[in-house]
């Protein structure tokens, strides 16, 4: 036998034609910047711009031909060269930021913690479609960073798929570029601190409290403030002037639906900076809501204060201070008290709060029903114990029936009652029975007296109202 000579092959592959870019699937890659308003349009915090990509491919041999799988795509904030495939690239943040969710107050609706991954500025989809990539697909970048004006910012994104002839991995790089315009203009605003509206509930007031006193002995100071602001940021207060109003619907008193506060305002609301950006004043007086506005209008530096102009066109901010009620209680479950009951009588609310009567003495009454009874009022709010120096914020008006004649009397005011039952008419064995007509404080308001207000040592005098 004899062996030939080997001939070995050579094996060659005609290149691919390809087509590839990257593609925006969602968002945009241009973002409008608002000066004046400090607003991103879109702003990708709600609204992120979502990147993908494709390849095309054109092979002579017709073995692979038109769009192609990827296997990955690697995302960068900067060129990868030199075979430099770790700088700049983007990696998603751990689990445990991944699996972050939103907080939400289940009474006002309100997101009181966003969850960690709305903060992070790039974000690549795994295809899970949990509510960080929520109907994104695999492989595609969500960007969230807003690119700060008059400034551009490149993205580059290497696209692999493996070629089916060979089974090696091709990459194809590509890039697109974010950018910001920035919309300048002459137009001043005026912007809050506080949003449209601000609540108050008197119950969540944290304010120190001296001792000896209960929390309608002190002032709850409230402090709103406004800056004006043009193209070129802030106004410095050196060159602004504001102006607060309040609203009035008599048009004969301010037909501009705006007025200045009065004196007595100014006195028993304790109102201070009606003429600054920083508006305080006392809310205990706030009797449901107010609405507030603040005018602004610019100045020569260092120049005397001067009003603002009320015309149609004049920047204002707006904002509404409300006072939300505790509750007041409308149901009871009523026990007749004899002479030998010893049940508590309970006193139960529709609103936010439960009133507990607690009877201490006189729970057992003698033939001559002479033994003196002392009720209290337990007061519990969302579940737990009304603290002693916030229980001034409720007032009680007991009554009592006579459970022989049906007569009804009014044993007095107070969040606890003090009286003996023969004394009140009330006999052996039928007894009585005792309720009490549970009010929440609604605000702090001055006395009047003729249609004037009443004062002392060139103060007003004022008390708590309660409904």
């Amino acid at each position: 036998m004899i062996r030939s000579r080997s001939n070995q092959g050579e094996m060659v592959f005609d290149a691919l034609s390809m087509s590839a870019d990257l593609i925006i699937l969602g968002g945009s890659v241009r973002q409008m910047y608002y000066t004046t308003e400090r607003t991103f349009e879109d702003d990708r915090r709600y609204i992120p711009c979502i990147l993908g990509g494709y390849v095309f491919v054109n092979d002579p041999a017709g073995v692979m031909n038109g769009e192609v799988a990827l296997s990955d795509i690697e995302w960068y904030t900067r060129m990868p060269v030199d075979g430099d495939y770790t700088t700049g690239r983007i990696t998603n943040p751990s689990d445990s930021v991944l699996n972050d969710a939103d907080v939400v107050d289940s009474t006002t609706g309100e997101v009181t913690h966003e969850a960690a991954w709305r903060s992070c500025d790039y974000l690549i989809s795994d295809g899970s479609n949990r509510p960080w990539c929520s109907n994104v697909p695999a492989l595609c970048l969500i960007v969230r960073k807003n690119v700060p004006q008059l400034t551009s910012m490149p993205v580059y994104g290497v696209l692999k798929f493996v070629d089916t002839r060979t089974g090696l991995t091709t990459r194809v790089l590509k890039s697109i570029d974010f950018s910001t315009e920035a919309y300048n203009t002459d137009m001043l605003v005026v912007r809050g601190d506080c949003g449209d509206e601000v609540q108050y509930t008197p119950l969540s007031f944290t304010d120190t409290i001296p001792s000896g006193k209960t929390i309608l002995d002190i002032p709850w100071t409230r402090t709103v403030s406004a800056q004006l602001f043009g193209s070129i940021g802030d106004i410095p207060d050196t060159q602004a002037c504001y102006l607060w109003l309040t609203e009035e619907s008599d048009s004969s008193i301010a037909p501009t639906g705006w007025r200045e506060f009065d004196e007595a305002e100014m006195s028993y609301m304790s109102i201070s900076g009606e003429k600054t950006k920083n508006l305080s004043l006392d809310v205990r007086f706030l009797k449901g809501s107010m609405t507030l506005r603040c005018y602004g209008c610019r100045r020569e530096e260092g120049a005397a204060w001067k009003s603002p102009l009320l015309e149609e066109n004049s920047p204002f901010y707006e904002v509404r201070l409300t006072m939300v009620p505790i509750g007041a209680a409308s149901g009871s479950n009523r026990k007749p008290q004899g002479d030998n009951t010893t049940a508590q009588n309970i006193l139960m609310s529709e609103g936010t709060f439960i009133a507990d009567p607690v009877q201490t003495t006189g729970c057992g009454q003698n033939p001559a029903m002479d033994i003196p009874c002392h009720y209290d009022m337990g007061i519990r709010y969302n579940g737990c114990e009304v603290p002693a120096n916030k229980r001034s914020l409720f007032y009680c008006h007991w009554w009592a029936q006579n459970l022989k004649t049906g007569a009804v009397i009014s044993l007095g005011y107070g969040l606890s009652i003090d009286f003996t039952p023969n004394l009140c008419g009330f006999s052996f064995p039928e007894g009585f029975m005792v309720w009490a007509d549970v009010m929440a404080f609604t605000c702090m308001a001055a006395v009047m007296y003729n249609n004037k207000y009443v004062a002392h040592n060139d103060s007003l005098l004022y008390s708590p109202v309660y409904e």
